[in-house]
């Protein structure tokens, strides 16, 4: 295994119940995820004390980077994908993966970084039988229907692996979007965008088991399931969820209820 490889996240306290989220996060990374290599957190607003916590973690801790946030918090999905770049271009030769911080591992990822080096554009997971609104300019509406109906579905924005060239070349195309005519300022843009930017001939489009939506995941006894295998990365879609009277709704699906000693073990 190629051992250069970054695993990061972008996290901001929306609520003080979010914090669990990026312990959840980070402990199955390192525990069920069995990954061992270099972890960011870009921090768009953390407390200072969560900070001090997840920079003395037992099982390694993470290099946190502080970004600039932007005016709205709606549109962090949006900037992440530009504020990254130059902190990721220091990585020469690396394999990158982004996985949203509602995102637990419950698998070891390592099967992750030899599926990069037989991938020439980036990995990506595609919802079959969604939509997603489209938010780009109307001049592009033509090709982003073509590309979702050949998807039969949209890519997840919120898991994007690749190797480097290939990773920031997909970041770049992104900020070249956004510099033009898409608007960085609307919410979920980036998930209209990186369904139009899909490449059928180099990205593999097959890894929605690395950032799977509980509304795709089979729970059983001994683990959860997408198509019949145990999926890596469990997705419990927090935004609207967690912080709220929701927040129960989804409690099977959350890494801290299925494995509460790892998780009360390693927080701190």
């Amino acid at each position: 295994m190629n051992n250069k490889t970054v695993v990061y996240t972008t996290f901001y306290a929306k609520n003080p119940s979010y914090e669990s989220l990026i312990w959840e996060w980070l402990i199955s990374l390192r525990t069920l995820g069995n990954y061992q290599g270099e972890v960011i957190i870009f921090d768009y607003g953390m407390s200072p004390e969560l900070i001090d916590k997840l920079s003395n973690f037992s099982l390694g801790a993470p290099t946190i980077i502080p970004l600039t946030p932007p005016s709205t918090p709606f549109t962090i999905s949006n900037y992440r994908n530009l504020d990254v770049i130059p902190y990721l271009e220091k990585y020469k030769d690396y394999m990158f993966a982004h996985f949203d911080a509602d995102i637990w591992f419950q698998r070891d990822i390592s099967i992750l970084w030899d599926e990069l080096q037989t991938t020439e554009g980036c990995y990506l997971g595609v919802e079959k039988g969604r939509v997603c609104r489209y938010r780009g300019p109307l001049k592009d509406l033509p090709k982003y229907d073509e590309v979702q109906n050949k998807l039969g579905g949209f890519v997840f924005g919120g898991w994007i692996g690749g190797k480097y060239t290939s990773y920031l070349n997909k970041l770049n195309q992104m900020k070249d979007l956004w510099e033009n005519d898409w608007e960085i300022i609307e919410w979920g843009t980036d998930q209209s965008m990186i369904t139009f930017l899909a490449d059928f001939e180099k990205d593999n489009l097959e890894g929605l088991k690395y950032g799977c939506s509980w509304y795709f995941c089979d729970v059983q006894e001994n683990g959860i399931y997408f198509n019949n295998e145990l999926a890596v990365g469990i997705h419990i879609i927090a935004f609207g969820t967690v912080g709220t009277d929701k927040e129960d709704k989804f409690k099977d699906y959350r890494f801290k209820n299925r494995y509460p000693k790892l998780f009360s073990d390693y927080k701190i």
